[in-house]
């Protein structure tokens, strides 16, 4: 999907240079940021059940813009903040549910 979209954008783009630099921090995300990230959720989703996958992979959309304010002082906005208070709170409604559907199953 990558190789499409940057062989599309090609057409549209007058003044671009890739550094070596750049090259090597790009296949660096690449390979490990994003390859050993994804990785490590699917031999994860081996002992965890689908639905938790599901709610623990929308933590990395939430937890970005505290990196991003963190990290370079972005400040999020009133929207982000909603939507990532949100998923949050599924989150932790899930995780609540599962400890009191646990405690009671193991009684």
């Amino acid at each position: 999907a990558g190789l499409v979209a940057g062989g599309l954008s090609a057409f549209f783009v007058t003044d671009y240079a890739l550094t070596p630099r750049d090259l090597i921090i790009s296949l660096y995300l690449g390979v490990f940021q994003v390859g050993v990230g994804f990785t490590l959720v699917v031999l994860g989703s081996r002992y965890v059940p689908a639905a938790q996958v599901g709610l623990l992979a929308l933590v990395e959309p939430v937890l970005a813009p505290i990196w991003a304010w963190m990290g370079v002082g972005e400040v999020p906005g009133l929207a982000t903040i909603v939507g990532g208070t949100i998923i949050f709170l599924a989150i932790a409604t899930d995780g609540i549910l599962n400890i009191k559907s646990s405690e009671s199953n193991s009684a």
